[in-house]
């Protein structure tokens, strides 16, 4: 049986730029550490936003693990809900 590429890809769909804003300020609202946090709600409320948000963590590195590790969880739970709602069960590769 030959396949059309249309009936054996999904497009994955793509994120919105305000998606990935965000994420970040769902971030941002989690820090405990209340200097941290008040400089990433100053550096999300300005101009470029992206790049100062990643630029508060050059002075707070064990942040940055932690925002790292913060959007890997979120993207993963994300892609394990869009598969899903095409009727794809993911195997769990954490055991």
């Amino acid at each position: 049986m030959l396949w059309s590429d249309s009936e054996r890809y999904i497009r994955i769909p793509e994120r919105d730029s305000y998606e990935g804003y965000n994420l970040m300020q769902e971030f941002a609202e989690s820090v405990d550490d209340e200097s941290l946090r008040e400089k990433l709600s100053i550096a999300l409320d300005v101009k470029e936003a992206f790049r100062r948000f990643k630029n508060v963590f050059d002075n707070y590195l064990e942040y940055r693990n932690k925002r790292f590790k913060f959007k890997q969880e979120r993207l993963n739970e994300e892609v394990i809900e869009w598969l899903n709602s095409i009727g794809i069960e993911p195997e769990d590769k954490s055991e």
